[in-house]
């Protein structure tokens, strides 16, 4: 709660999120965003209260204090929001290493990172790369709770390189395996629109 309203604060102007002493409450805000708060502009906000000359410098900085603040408690948070604004800005290129490092170092975040990976490599025509992590990546997980979206990665990049059919299954078997998973209804948008 406390989190909450120091960032409606900053928004109203009454609070500056340059302060350092905002750090700990943004950081709870990017790792646990309200469903009405955009956690890539939470993310933005722990940003500037970074000194640096440029993004990813305060990027660096915001990934070592999170290592160290509070047992690292938010340091894969703020590693993956760190990699979801790289995507963002356009710099695709550099996604899959840090992706792999997100992997390595943060267990949690491992399938979320690398699918941002694989979509960064479609967007830069790394197909076989995309296709490689994707195919690791239901190999690793086959078991877990996030294999839909892995599932539903695959479907996504068989329709980026015109396999219509092939998307059509995978998206129909994500359906009938994982009939309440968010990728279902991903899923069943798709479908109603092919």
């Amino acid at each position: 709660m406390a989190a909450l309203l120091a960032y409606e604060a900053m928004q109203e102007g009454a609070e500056n999120p340059i302060d350092p002493k905002w750090r700990p409450f943004l950081a709870h805000l990017v790792a646990n965003p309200p469903d009405n708060i955009d956690a890539d502009a939470i993310y933005q906000l722990l940003l500037a209260g970074f000194e640096g000359v440029d993004d990813e410098s305060r990027m660096q900085l915001a990934e070592a204090w999170a290592i160290h603040h509070d047992g690292g408690r938010y340091a894969g948070d703020i590693t993956y929001a760190s990699l979801r604004a790289i995507f963002h800005a356009g710099n695709y290129r550099s996604i899959y290493h840090r992706a792999k490092n997100i992997a390595e170092n943060h267990p949690d975040f491992a399938v979320r990172a690398m699918l941002l990976s694989v979509l960064a490599d479609a967007y830069v025509m790394e197909n076989a790369r995309a296709k490689k992590t994707l195919d690791n990546l239901k190999i690793v997980y086959a078991n877990s709770s996030e294999y839909p979206e892995i599932l539903y990665m695959e479907a996504w990049l068989a329709l980026e390189n015109f396999r219509k059919g092939e998307a059509e299954v995978i998206l129909y078997r994500i359906l009938h395996d994982y009939p309440s998973s968010s990728a279902a209804r991903k899923a069943s948008q798709i479908l109603e629109a092919l």
